[in-house]
């Protein structure tokens, strides 16, 4: 599975004073009080465009926590059916992942939707909580995604329960985060 699909918890606010990015997004975000750098970002045209940020000492082999925004054109487009085919995707999963589990959250009023979902992988072994909101802007299809994961080892032994009954704990806080409507608009899409 890519690392733009995976995701976790975080809480998103800009950064006073951080520079802006090609796209006009902020370089640094803080999420659940943590700064988080841009990282990757990556405008593939009418394929759509992604800004991901970990926190700078990380890398994409070890990273703790994840802020994305991704934009994909087309003005027919519907974010509740993204938010739906995520979920299908994530059900698909089941077969072999064995905690991989998914909601969907809609909001027919403002036709937009949010997943949350828990997925895992064998090597390296790990856990992902991931919160994405999807929603309509004139040009296409916004969508925001938090997420935390655990690396498990004999060092992290039992951590697994935490994380996942924090996930519960966490799920309206990062929902509310995520539903900001401050929350950066990548240039392209506006």
């Amino acid at each position: 599975m890519k690392h733009w699909f995976m995701a976790v918890l975080f809480i998103l606010s800009a950064v006073s004073g951080a520079a802006a990015a090609e796209s006009g997004l902020p370089k640094q975000v803080t999420v659940l009080g943590q700064v988080v750098t841009l990282k990757e970002e990556s405008d593939h045209g009418e394929q759509g465009f992604i800004a991901e940020y970990i926190p700078a000492n990380e890398t994409w082999d070890n990273w703790t926590k994840m802020f994305a925004v991704r934009f994909i054109p087309g003005v027919d487009l519907d974010p509740i059916a993204s938010a739906k085919q995520t979920a299908d995707n994530i059900n698909a999963l089941k077969e072999t992942d064995p905690v991989a589990n998914v909601n969907v959250f809609v909001h027919e009023a403002k036709r937009e939707a949010i997943t949350d979902f828990l997925i895992s992988n064998a090597a390296p072994k790990f856990l992902e909580h991931n919160v994405f909101r999807f929603l309509k802007v004139p040009k296409g299809i916004i969508s925001y995604q938090i997420a935390r994961r655990i690396y498990l080892n004999d060092e992290t032994k039992d951590k697994d329960k935490l994380f996942i009954q924090d996930i519960e704990i966490l799920r309206n806080q990062i929902i509310e985060e995520i539903s900001s409507s401050s929350l950066a608009v990548p240039s392209m899409a506006k």
